[in-house]
């Protein structure tokens, strides 16, 4: 598992090619430039991408006074932290899949972002910005690294064919890392065990 941004930015660098790695991301050499600018926002961007399980959160909204909006009964704040809304579940009971909350998100003048439904305690069901590197599944931190090598590419080789080359590549390794990612879940009934499977 990676254990830092500086490390994730190094694997790109190796998968460029690139035999010039960092120390530091605040370091002044143009890898560690290129590196500081892309970090953050391909980080954010691919946990956008996909409901990651390591990035899911519930959270409880907080309602706007007066929230009412067009068709909507209630308007709530989205948490600060939220890249995308993933779903909405009714805040009376656990619910199913085929009980969950219609909703609409849009932006407001004094609020920002806000959730709109029709639900009094709605729980919304989000991904959050995983800023800890820590927190990262090590398939993630792949494709991560993958993504930033095609930046890397683009930026201090100038091949273009070459750079799609890696973004092809990199989109490989996010597919991998999401379906592994997505498979850490059991809907259902646990499986007998042996001893009552015998009897």
């Amino acid at each position: 598992m990676a254990s830092s941004e500086v490390q994730i930015c190094n694997l790109g660098l190796v998968h460029a090619g690139i035999r010039q790695t960092i120390a530091s991301l605040a370091e002044d050499t143009t890898e560690a430039l290129i590196a500081e600018a892309a970090f953050d926002m391909a980080r954010d961007a691919l946990l956008e991408e996909y409901p990651w399980r390591f990035a899911t959160v519930r959270a409880d909204l907080s309602a706007i006074a007066d929230g009412e909006r067009g068709d909507w009964s209630y308007a709530y704040s989205v948490p600060a932290d939220m890249l995308r809304a993933l779903y909405v579940e009714p805040g009376s009971h656990n619910p199913h899949s085929n009980d969950l909350v219609e909703f609409e998100l849009e932006g407001d003048t004094t609020h920002g972002r806000v959730i709109l439904c029709d639900d009094d305690a709605p729980v919304l069901v989000y991904t959050r910005q995983v800023t800890e590197v820590a927190w990262f599944s090590p398939q993630f931190a792949l494709a991560l690294s993958w993504r930033l090598a095609s930046t890397f590419v683009a930026s201090l080789k100038a091949d273009a064919q070459v750079a799609l080359a890696f973004d092809r590549k990199a989109e490989m390794q996010v597919q991998k890392a999401f379906a592994l990612d997505s498979s850490q879940r059991h809907l259902g009934r646990a499986p007998d065990s042996e001893f009552i499977s015998a009897r």
